[in-house]
């Protein structure tokens, strides 16, 4: 029993939601008055939906995960192929059904956001096919769950769209790093990810996506910064936005808190 839940455990990844987690719950937050019902409900339909896209990851992530030191329960041997399968796509029903409860806007980008987490990993895998890795992680790991979550009040506006746009930049930012961190792994399994693509030049655009994710979360509170941000961003040196991705992310949040903190008390 113990090892049972040990390998569902790392079958899903829980320790990797964190920041996933957060995109979501702040489109819930940033358009919503007050908490309801549908609260516990969405937090449910998260963590299937998690649960799947890390769970149908790892299912097809056996030829670069092996070697390496990533826990992978289906690469070890520890949960077979085809049973984890079965989990996944018991994650996905279950969170499907549970969406069932919100607008028509919830279920539909719901259920776009697992299809795109499956195409993913499984095959075609979009992971291997740049530059759709980028583009798609951006989507079913960014900006679709930001927009899942503010679609649960059936209200969008227009801060909500230029959110979205910025977070999925930021999430291109954790597939670009990811890539860049996994790129003798990747490169030894015959893959084609983007980074691979890249090649020496990997360092600069991420730099250079960091920069892209920065001035739109610049243009959320200065949106005539455009022509200072043109000017400055390109004398940032190519490593250096991996070299300090925590400052990023700490200016991210802060951007992200300050927008929610304004939207509550000034409009």
């Amino acid at each position: 029993m113990h090892l049972m839940l040990l390998g569902l455990l790392e079958l899903i990844r829980i320790k990797a939601w964190k920041a996933y987690i957060g995109m979501s719950v702040f489109g819930y937050a940033i358009s919503t008055d007050s908490l309801d019902g549908n609260a516990a409900l969405f937090i449910v339909a998260m963590f299937f939906y998690l649960a799947f896209a890390f769970a149908i990851n790892n299912c097809y992530d056996t030829d670069t995960d092996l070697p390496s030191l990533r826990k992978n329960p289906v690469a070890s041997g520890l949960i077979s192929r085809k049973k984890a399968r079965v989990i996944s796509y018991l994650f996905a029903l279950s969170g499907l059904l549970t969406v069932t409860a919100f607008p028509l806007e919830s279920v539909v980008i719901y259920a776009f956001m697992l299809i795109l987490a499956y195409l993913y990993s499984a095959p075609p895998r979009l992971k291997v096919l740049p530059p759709f890795d980028m583009i798609s992680h951006g989507l079913f790991f960014g900006a679709l769950i930001f927009l899942f979550g503010v679609s649960i009040s059936g209200v969008f506006q227009r801060l909500h769209i230029a959110i979205a746009v910025s977070i999925f930049f930021y999430s291109c930012l954790f597939e670009l790093k990811n890539h860049i961190e996994d790129f003798d792994a990747d490169k030894k399994a015959g893959l084609k990810t983007s980074a691979i693509i890249l090649g020496g030049k990997r360092y600069a655009a991420f730099s250079a996506l960091s920069a892209m994710h920065l001035a739109t979360l610049g243009l959320l509170f200065m949106p005539n910064s455009s022509y200072l941000m043109c000017v400055v961003f390109p004398m940032i040196p190519e490593d250096a936005a991996l070299k300090h991705f925590r400052a990023i992310n700490a200016i991210t949040v802060c951007a992200y808190l300050t927008l929610f903190i304004v939207q509550r008390v000034y409009l």
